[in-house]
């Protein structure tokens, strides 16, 4: 008779719950302290039926000494959110090595298969994580040793992370005590591992391991520094891009602001930037820039010391406008856009961008403006043509080696550079050659130079190895 009663009871609650569900979902409100009552009468029947609440897995481990198949059972608990927010303490009576927790990780198919362990981290991911705070001084040995004492739950957003943190050691399982967790020593460094981003620090071993103790004395992230208020980029790379007017009128702001951010990001996604892409910026101000008219640069009627002069006003004028703009040495490269699909089109050809060289700025069209960018920024870092303005060598014209075997003559385009030191072909060693698929691939109208080198909107090995080089100090 009891057992029936009970049965209709919980049957009951079910009906009453389901049925307040679809109220829910029918959109009408549900008073959140009826929500709770309901709760504690599902608790109440619980303890008359079975002598205790419903039944939290994680809670009957608190305060216990466990072993390692009780680790595992927790573990999966509190991934799967089996646990609600309980705030375990642990006993161990076993050793974990990061090995064991990876390897408890694949068993179980949690936290990305074992991929997405992180030790150390001053904060949750919100990732579906497994964030580990253990044994400092043993780093890939043991992060829990046998009779330490250890706390699990779950933080962040919008997943959930579990988190293992160490709190004592030497638990005595006869009279039930622990000692405090001790702080370890690198040198006369205490590693405590307990501060967080921007607190102040006397060296890295007090900072959380995903931070270290930088030269104003404060925990910021590898490549970071404290500027007062925030950990910002030692080296942060800013591309200052400029609207350009030359007679006929500039582009539209919204489209430049557009256009200014999927420049940045293919030229990150390119380079070796990409391992490092919160340093990368755009920066694009309203204010509108004069240069002079570039169409004569694609005439044949023009001679050069004409063009030469129109080069170098245009390059002049942008350095001004970057000062007057208030980003005087406030930017590593500089991007010009005109309003038109080139810079200048004429009797020969056409142009769809142009730089100086190494640090000048870049002036491009709309027509494909992120490659063509992206292709004149690898001039910025020194790279050269691949098909032509440029020939094969051994030496520079200073007698250097030249390791990539590929050269560009000085002070002008031509299929020649060669060893010719003092003569009339005079040369600059390039870092890159030319190769398949590379971006630095440009083709003169029938190909005179012969030079085996196709296109592709990205960066060839020599290339991009040279990049890697030039850009090592943004991504330290």
């Amino acid at each position: 008779m009891e057992i029936d009663m009970i049965g209709s009871v919980i049957i009951g609650m079910a009906v009453l719950i389901v049925s307040l569900l679809i109220i829910k979902f029918m959109g009408y409100e549900v008073q959140i302290n009826f929500i709770k009552k309901i709760k504690e009468a599902i608790d109440s029947l619980s303890s008359q039926v079975f002598g205790r609440k419903y039944y939290n897995i994680c809670e009957s481990y608190n305060e216990s000494y466990i072993s390692f198949t009780d680790f595992q059972t927790l573990l999966n608990s509190f991934y799967k959110k089996q646990c609600e927010n309980s705030r375990v303490t642990i006993m161990l009576s076993f050793s974990l090595t990061r090995d064991d927790i990876k390897e408890i990780s694949e068993e179980l198919g949690i936290a990305s298969g074992g991929k997405m362990i992180i030790y150390g981290l001053a904060e949750p991911l919100g990732a579906g994580a497994i964030i580990v705070e253990g044994n400092f001084s043993s780093k890939a040995r043991f992060p829990f040793k046998a009779n330490d004492v250890i706390q699990i739950w779950i933080n962040g957003t919008p997943e959930r992370d579990v988190l293992i943190n160490l709190t004592g050691v030497d638990y005595n399982v006869n009279d039930q005590t622990f000692k405090p967790r001790p702080i370890e020593y690198e040198g006369i460094c205490p590693i405590t591992k307990n501060k967080n981003r921007g607190d102040e620090c006397i060296c890295s071993g007090e900072c959380r391991a995903d931070l270290r103790c930088e030269e104003t004395g404060h925990c910021c992230p590898r490549g970071r520094t404290w500027n007062g208020n925030s950990c910002e980029f030692i080296h942060p790379f800013k591309i200052l891009f400029i609207r350009l007017d030359d007679g006929s009128g500039s582009v539209d702001e919204t489209q430049f602001k557009s256009i200014a951010k999927s420049t940045k990001e293919l030229w990150t996604e390119l380079t070796p930037l990409e391992k490092c892409t919160g340093t990368v910026t755009e920066i694009t101000p309203s204010s509108i820039c004069q240069i002079p008219s570039q169409n004569d640069l694609c005439s044949g009627s023009v001679d050069d010391s004409a063009k030469d002069k129109i080069f170098r006003d245009t390059i002049s004028n942008i350095f001004s406008c970057a000062k007057t703009f208030g980003y005087e040495n406030d930017y590593t490269r500089i991007i010009g856009v005109l309003n038109r699909n080139t810079v200048c089109s004429g009797s020969i050809g056409s142009m769809e961008g142009y730089t100086g060289g190494y640090n000048y700025p870049v002036v491009v069209g709309l027509n494909k403006l992120e490659e063509v960018a992206s292709h004149e920024m690898g001039h910025t870092f020194d790279l050269c043509d691949e098909g032509y303005g440029g020939g094969y060598c051994t030496k520079d014209s200073d007698g250097k080696t030249c390791l990539s075997g590929y050269c560009t003559p000085d002070g002008g385009i031509g299929c020649e550079a060669g060893d010719y030191i003092g003569g009339s072909y005079a040369s600059s060693c390039c870092p890159n050659r030319p190769q398949k698929d590379s971006i630095m691939c440009k083709k003169l109208s029938g190909d005179p130079c012969k030079y085996e080198c196709t296109y592709a909107d990205k960066f060839a090995s020599y290339s991009y190895d040279h990049l890697e080089k030039e850009m090592s100090k943004y991504c330290e």
